[in-house]
């Protein structure tokens, strides 16, 4: 066989495994995110009714644990299925659901109720437009 023979044997089946797994790791991604589920738990306006800020109950069946998480979505947007965008805990909601407030329209408090492993805590979202700034007690 010649050089340049070889050559486009090696960059089409190169090509070939890259598309491949390109679309078998797109399916084992999209397979194992639809095992995960976020239920909402309780949601709390801002006082100009701009955002909510949502606790749920996330887990991703049964080789998981619970965990109580927080988003902060704009009015009118429906939770997705993804983790929570500013407070991850661990735990039910139902036993360690912090005491989500706000304290105006631009900052929230959370309130850690249950002595629990806390995995994410952010100070601020939506910056620079939006921003919230959360504090935590």
């Amino acid at each position: 066989m010649t050089k340049w023979k070889k050559n486009t044997v090696w960059l089409t089946g190169g090509t070939g495994l890259l598309v491949g797994s390109y679309f078998f790791w797109s399916w084992v991604g999209s397979f194992f995110s639809s095992m995960c589920g976020a239920q909402p738990y309780k949601s709390i306006i801002s006082p100009n009714n701009e955002h909510v800020a949502v606790i749920f109950q996330y887990d991703c069946g049964a080789t998981t644990g619970f965990s109580t998480q927080v988003s902060i979505l704009e009015s009118g947007e429906t939770l997705g299925n993804e983790s929570g965008n500013v407070y991850i805990s661990k735990g039910h909601p139902d036993t360690v659901a912090p005491i989500v407030t706000w304290v105006n329209s631009e900052q929230l408090n959370i309130q850690n109720v249950a002595q629990t492993q806390i995995y994410k805590q952010d100070e601020y979202w939506g910056w620079p437009w939006n921003e919230i700034s959360i504090t935590y007690n």
